[in-house]
């Protein structure tokens, strides 16, 4: 009986032994491959859009606070008029690095959709 098992674990590993290569008839990913190489996509170049907002006309105070792990940069701007939203500042470096040691910011905005109500 002992025999009998020893026989059977070899057979199955001999057989088993046969899909380990990849180019085997045995291996079951091979059976419906149809043997042509496969076609691999060219590299595409990554296209960095400019942010669409304008600049904000003038900007009235700027600050920066330090902090523990690097510095929190405030800007106030003055829009030409009322209704401008979505203002930040905007990293004009290649990759965010800084270019000779200085980091370049811009303040954009968008403008108001239509005409702003006015008030005091």
């Amino acid at each position: 009986m002992h025999r009998r098992k020893l026989i059977l674990t070899l057979a199955a590993a001999t057989s088993l032994s046969g899909c380990g290569f990849g180019g085997s008839r045995l291996n079951p990913f091979n059976w419906f491959r149809s043997g042509a190489d496969e076609e691999t996509l060219d590299p595409i170049e990554i296209v960095v859009r400019e942010d669409p907002r304008p600049l904000v006309a003038q900007i009235t105070s700027l600050g920066i606070d330090r902090t523990p792990g690097g510095a929190i940069i405030r800007a106030t701007g003055l829009p030409p008029e009322q209704g401008w939203h979505t203002a930040a500042l905007v990293s004009e470096d290649r990759d965010g690095m800084p270019a000779n040691g200085v980091l370049t910011y811009s303040l954009r905005a968008l403008p108001p959709r239509g005409p702003a109500r006015v008030s005091t």
